[in-house]
């Protein structure tokens, strides 16, 4: 987008729910008049990352026009249960086509 600014950031390293995970911020600076706005708008986003499992463990956004926030409180590494992924005894499968009722 023309006109805006960005800055990135390391943040370090910190553990959220017991993992490891590295930070990162990004701040955006919109000047006058490029998104419809009277007023500059500048924005910043943290993320922190698990880098082995490739996930966010936290992010914040705070932006004049909205602000979130996440965080991951328990992260379990066990494997799932198999049952979780068993195929029901009474599924079964039908062909359906287009011109087939729905049921």
């Amino acid at each position: 987008m023309p006109g805006v600014q960005v800055k990135v950031e390391k943040l370090g390293e910190k553990t959220i729910a017991g993992v490891y995970a590295e930070g990162r911020r990004v701040t955006r600076f919109r000047p006058s008049g490029t998104v419809g706005n009277d007023k500059p708008i500048v924005s910043v986003s943290d993320r922190w990352v698990a880098e082995d499992l490739k996930i966010p463990l936290a992010t914040t956004l705070d932006d004049p026009r909205q602000r979130e926030a996440s965080q991951v409180t328990k992260l379990d590494r066990a494997q799932p249960d198999p049952i979780l992924f068993q195929i029901p005894a009474d599924f079964t499968v039908r062909e359906v086509s287009p011109d087939s009722p729905q049921r």
